[in-house]
């Protein structure tokens, strides 16, 4: 059977509701490099501030899929 994933945490990410660990994961590593704090110095202070925002929704977003993932793979026998 196919589960669908938190479709808020998904739009956040920009993956569909099917998406693969795998998937997941590639889409956060390219967001998380692209909205993390530390790559962010030569802007403006209300910039930063935005971007750090962008990235706490991104990782929540992305623990929440992934915790969701988990939970379904590693269910007792």
């Amino acid at each position: 059977a196919l589960y669908r994933l938190d479709s808020r945490a998904c739009a956040i990410l920009g993956v569909n509701e099917n998406a693969s660990a795998a998937e997941i994961k590639s889409v956060f590593r390219q967001l998380a490099t692209q909205f993390h704090p530390d790559s962010l110095a030569g802007l403006s202070a209300e910039r930063r501030q935005h971007s750090a925002e962008a990235f706490i929704r991104i990782k929540d977003a992305y623990d929440t899929l992934m915790e969701e993932i988990d939970a379904r793979t590693c269910r007792p026998v």
